[in-house]
């Protein structure tokens, strides 16, 4: 049990807490939320559709290093 005194922290209901973790996680970019600002590198990036290929079933299951002629005969 705490034997230390906790009358210095303040006192909040479950509603404020969610509201203010909430909040928080709109402070983040995600391409959920919107667009990624102007300058980013990561506007190159767009892991929505590249986790979508990489879940492909002839893809997913295709080793990096296979030769290309075994590689086209899973999409082909």
């Amino acid at each position: 049990m705490r034997q230390d005194d906790l009358s210095e922290l303040p006192e909040l209901t479950e509603p404020e807490v969610v509201r203010h973790y909430t909040r928080l996680s709109t402070w983040n970019y995600g391409t959920d939320t919107g667009m990624f600002p102007l300058g980013s590198c990561t506007m190159k990036y767009n892991p929505k559709i590249n986790e979508w290929a990489a879940r492909l079933p002839g893809f997913a299951r295709s080793h990096p290093l296979a030769p290309e002629a075994t590689v086209r005969a899973i999409f082909c």
